[in-house]
């Protein structure tokens, strides 16, 4: 009789999300994600421009058995290029692409929001541009066409615009605008020309303006949605300044949910009840005939996030457990979200109120080659009777549930034995109570049985062989622990004597048990010691018995007659 085996395997597919192109703000974030299937599990690898992605403050990585997802957190210009996912088994592999692209805009106008100027003579307004991609720059003069004998010069980093000879027609608003893909931004100054007697009475007579704000206005002011915003300022100049508030290209007016009260040298914006939407930059100008002064003001109102973006998918049922997905809320409320909770309700019982769902799941730690200590959480619910014990599960991935625990345990924690080196597994915890055991809590995240890595031993048998005024060789043997990594090299570190600082002497790993210390100085004693070093780290250094003086051997020959 023969007995015919086989083993399932299944090429990998993929199911994305996203979009080909995506296109996003400086500071923005967003979510690359999908699904995918395949036997044995795939591997998930992701790329930026062909070079792998490893998670940071910028990148977060999310998968499960089914599903995928790349979070760009807070992006930079830098973060834009060609994403690829590659998800890959022993039977093939399969990819997805995204190009994103980090757009920016910034309009830093080296020009005064007023300027006055002598009739007949010339005039530059310049302002430096920065944009990815690159942005078109327009000038206006009274929200019409500069006029023709006007120069309007564009570069790679800014506009100029020259006004040569300026008579008194040349008055009026110019305004530049800068526009890509990030947006619009515009600045505008008013020129105003004079002839020499009234400019030089005018001149004479005039203080350019100046602003003072608190410092603690400037770091930015962080408030609740609900609460009142307060933002004084303080205004000199001869004549006395103007003040005009503005936020997102727009000026604000004293109406509505805004209140600006300005008096003699003082200016105040207040918004009594402010909203998460108040969030923003709200800028202060003060301006008089000879010139004017800026300030920004950010301001962060934090309140509750916005709802998950649905629907909600459901992506696997079966008689224990169903897995769902959402999008993240479109506004976090200001700080970044910390966890979700879901409820779920029998639509046969529509009478019964919305439950919770338990939204943690265990956590693996102190991962061997055929052990992991897995820890949870007391639930949010106890039904009505004391928690006598809880019940852990195990699975290799994609196989079986199995129970770990012949009794209830006690602890919120546990030592699961009996794992195969190699093999990835999940794991769940039921709670017991007198009235049965509960639903199974959300599964863990994959682990895999491996041995523990540590950090090296010390080297051994450190010795000195030999030595001059200016180096000393020196040789030991590897350490008799590895740390269950491979040691990849060694590092000397020597002490001059009267010191307490320890030098590193190589740069690159030393890859063999003997090294020359080089760079001695004549008459100077040195201490030295060893360190091996693997994939965790540096090993407790290991120090020469004897010190070192630095100084050459003296050869005393003795001649024997015959």
């Amino acid at each position: 009789m023969f007995l015919l085996f086989s083993v399932l395997t299944e090429p990998p597919t993929i199911e994305l999300d996203f979009r080909d192109k995506i296109i996003i703000r400086v500071g923005e974030s967003c979510l690359l994600q999908g699904r995918y299937t395949g036997k044995p599990a795939p591997s998930i690898t992701w790329y930026r421009d062909d070079e792998e992605l490893k998670a940071d403050k910028h990148i977060m990585f999310k998968n499960t058995p089914i599903t995928m997802s790349l979070g760009l957190m807070k992006s930079k210009r830098e973060h834009s290029g060609r994403y690829v996912v590659v998800v890959e088994n022993s039977t093939g592999s399969r990819k997805g692409v995204s190009n994103i692209i980090v757009v920016e805009l910034l309009l830093d106008a080296n020009m005064a929001r007023d300027h006055l100027a002598m009739l007949g003579t010339d005039i530059t307004l310049s302002a430096t541009i920065k944009g990815i991609p690159t942005p078109t720059v327009s000038w206006k003069k009274n929200d019409g066409d500069v006029p023709s004998h006007i120069t309007v010069a564009v570069t790679a980093t800014g506009s100029k615009m020259f006004i040569p000879k300026c008579v008194r027609v040349d008055s009026g608003n110019y305004t530049i605008t800068a526009e890509n893909a990030a947006g619009k931004k515009s600045a505008t100054c008013h020129v105003k020309l004079e002839n020499l007697t009234t400019l030089l009475v005018f001149c004479f007579l005039s203080v350019p303006p100046t602003i003072e704000v608190d410092v603690k206005l400037i770091e930015g002011v962080v408030v609740k949605a609900g609460s009142a915003i307060a933002l004084p300022a303080k205004m000199a100049g001869i004549p006395l300044p103007t003040a005009r508030w503005m936020s997102d290209g727009k000026e604000i007016l004293s109406e509505g949910r805004y209140c600006i009260d300005t008096a003699g040298s003082s200016t105040i914006l207040s918004i009594p009840e402010c909203q998460r939407g108040d969030t923003g930059e709200y800028i202060l100008t003060v301006s008089n005939p000879v010139g004017s002064k800026t300030v920004a003001l950010h301001v962060t109102v934090l309140d509750l996030p916005g709802p998950p973006i649905g629907p909600v998918n459901i992506l696997e049922v079966t008689p224990d457990h169903m897995m769902i997905q959402w999008r993240a809320p479109k506004d976090d409320g200001g700080t970044p979200i910390t966890n979700y909770v879901v409820e779920k309700k029998d639509v046969k019982k529509p009478w019964e109120p919305w439950s919770v769902v338990s939204s943690s799941f265990p956590e693996c730690s102190d991962i061997t080659e055929n052990a992991v200590t897995v820890e949870w959480a007391l639930p949010e619910y106890d039904g009505g009777s004391p928690i006598s014990g809880y019940v852990v599960e195990r699975r290799e991935m994609t196989g079986k549930w199995i129970r770990v625990n012949k009794t209830p345990v006690l602890d919120l924690r546990y030592r699961v034995s009996g794992l195969f080196e190699g093999n990835s597994y999940e794991f769940r915890v039921f709670a017991e109570n007198i009235a049965g055991i509960s639903e199974p809590s959300l599964t863990s995240d994959p682990i895999k049985a491996t041995r523990a890595m540590t950090k090296p031993g010390p080297p051994s048998n450190l010795k000195l062989k030999d030595w001059s005024k200016s180096y000393a060789d020196i040789c030991w043997t590897k350490p008799t622990r590895d740390g269950g990594s491979p040691v990849l090299g060694y590092v000397v570190e020597a002490q001059k004597s009267g010191t307490a600082q320890w030098d590193r002497i190589n740069k690159d790993l030393i890859k063999i048990c003997a090294y020359r210390v080089p760079g001695l100085i004549e008459g100077m004693e040195y201490r030295i010691r060893i360190r091996a070093t693997n994939r965790v780290g540096d090993s407790e250094p290991r120090e020469l018995p004897e010190t070192i003086l630095a100084k050459d051997i003296l050869v005393t020959v003795l001649w024997l007659a015959g």
